[in-house]
């Protein structure tokens, strides 16, 4: 899996995408229910885009940015954490586990995705 490149803008775009969808998918049901089936291969894309980055990250070999910090001072990197009063733990988790984020949210994208091409009255929970 050598010959893809993934830019950092596609990838950054994609994100933001995934993160978003489900609201934006709920948000053109309630303005027009008629083009949820056309959103949906898009979020479908998305989310396929996203877990093949994921899994060809894990596949090259992921070097955790982090290792280095947590292994030189792991007491430290838990005071700063904690001096933060848990706001940038979530960032730092994220951070590590990056390659498996997006494959979670790329597999969740690819069900939102799926769902509103083949049943798209399921973001009628109201």
């Amino acid at each position: 899996m050598d010959f893809l490149h993934f830019s950092q803008t596609s990838i950054a775009t994609a994100f933001l995408i995934a993160l978003f969808s489900a609201l934006i998918l709920r948000g053109l049901w309630a303005f027009a229910p008629s083009l949820v089936r056309f959103a949906g291969p898009p979020v479908l894309l998305v989310g396929l885009y996203l877990a093949f980055y994921g899994a060809s990250t894990i596949y090259n070999g992921w070097i955790d940015p982090m290792a280095a910090v947590a292994a030189a001072d792991p007491e430290l990197v838990g005071r700063t954490v904690a001096r933060g009063r848990g706001r940038g733990g979530i960032f730092f988790l994220i951070l590590k586990f990056w390659p498996y984020v997006c494959v979670l949210l790329g597999a969740v994208n690819v069900f939102i995705g799926w769902s509103a091409l083949r049943n798209p009255e399921f973001l009628d929970y109201d």
